[in-house]
């Protein structure tokens, strides 16, 4: 009779369970798709393929439910496909580009059944995230790639009038990693110049913080031009209308001085 008991009992619990689920409709969420996607996102960081892979097969999945991938599922997947250093990691993310921008321009013409709520609001994270992995590949030309991008993302601007697509202090660091990378003739000029461009932007994004002084150093260091490197630094200390060098930008000349036989001693006095 227990036996008997606790069976019915199961069996009206179970009942419940599948009542409560129809009437709250326990059905995954974007929400649960994106706490999924940020834990798959840590492994593939460091080369975990299969990690990448399962994060594709929910962005697919996503679609099956009819469940449209937000900006921030397919950034989730950019940046860690980025920081992932696999060969292609560069072609996979362009072709999740196509993909984002096929989407809003697909909205914006309303031939999209996507509604107001669910449209994708894009921003220039995602294209920092190629560009990124463009400067961190070892293909060669990879700043013609990483310039490509970039001027592909001031065409959608114009397309879309989107001001969040405009470039900021990221979007010219990974040019300047791509230039140094790359080596051409004439490479620490060009990143001089663009940090002028960017001190010259009235756009607080724009501004070059030490990150961007320090690469524009180590630029120079690559040349063994030591002469333009303490010039940099000479003008943080002195000039008001930027910001002062921190112990990146030190450090940065203190290798200076250490790789061509100078005195590190120097950087600091």
């Amino acid at each position: 009779i227990d036996f008997r008991e606790k069976e019915t009992k199961k069996e009206h619990e179970r009942h419940e369970d599948k009542e409560i689920a129809q009437k709250y409709s326990l059905e995954p969420t974007t929400s649960h798709f994106i706490t999924v996607l940020l834990a798959h996102s840590k492994s593939a960081k460091n080369g975990g393929a299969v990690s990448l892979k399962r994060m594709e097969e929910l962005l697919m999945q996503m679609e099956t439910l009819d469940l449209q991938p937000t900006y921030q599922c397919f950034v989730i997947y950019l940046n860690a496909l980025s920081k992932s250093r696999i060969p292609d990691a560069p072609e996979r993310a362009e072709e999740v580009l196509n993909r984002i921008e096929a989407l809003i321009l697909a909205d914006d013409s309303g031939s999209s059944s996507t509604s107001n709520q669910g449209k994708i609001q894009i921003n220039n994270y995602g294209y920092n995230s190629i560009m990124d992995a463009w400067a961190r590949s070892n293909s060669r030309g990879r700043a013609k790639r990483v310039e490509a991008v970039f001027e592909r993302m001031q065409r959608f601007y114009e397309q879309t009038g989107n001001d969040a697509l405009l470039p900021d202090k990221f979007t010219y660091a990974c040019l300047m990693n791509a230039i140094i990378k790359d080596k051409e003739e004439g490479f620490a000029e060009r990143c001089a110049d663009i940090l002028a461009e960017m001190e010259a932007s009235d756009r607080p994004s724009m501004q070059p913080d030490s990150i961007t002084y320090g690469t524009v150093i180590r630029a120079f260091r690559t040349t063994q031009n030591i002469g333009k490197a303490e010039a940099i630094i000479k003008r943080m200390e002195t000039d008001d209308s930027i910001i002062d060098p921190d112990a990146k930008c030190y450090g940065e000349m203190i290798d200076c001085y250490n790789q061509h036989g100078g005195h590190a001693n120097s950087a600091l006095s």
